[in-house]
């Protein structure tokens, strides 16, 4: 579904849920509606709205952990991957062949993960 549909029918169902409370308002008892009727409803409320807080607070942190994560793993592959070259360039023109097949290994796999698309 796109953004603007999910939108579209929230808009109308806190509108059709604004409209009916105001059409049951004026024909709830009296003492449904006194004051303390209301400060209950405003504390529900604000407990609901603290607890949603909450957990989009979580949600939020739960994908910047997993980025950040992923980002640490894809920086020690390559430290691994620079360490291993310059260990076979160490050996000297014998790794030659090695070195040439990790390259093209790491080449295939950069281009199998980061796509154009």
């Amino acid at each position: 579904m796109s953004p603007v549909l999910i939108s579209l029918i929230i808009f109308a169902c806190v509108f059709g849920a604004a409209a009916f409370g105001a059409f049951l308002h004026k024909r709830l008892p009296e003492h449904h509606r006194d004051s303390d009727s209301r400060n209950v409803v405003k504390l529900v409320m604000a407990l609901i709205a603290t607890i949603a807080a909450l957990v989009l607070g979580l949600l939020i942190t739960s994908g910047g952990s997993a980025y950040d994560k992923q980002e640490y793993e894809v920086r020690q592959l390559a430290a691994h991957i620079g360490l291993v070259d310059r260990i076979l360039a160490g050996y000297g023109s014998e790794a030659t062949e090695a070195r040439m097949l990790l390259r093209r290994a790491v080449e295939a796999d950069i281009a199998r993960v980061w796509t154009e698309s």
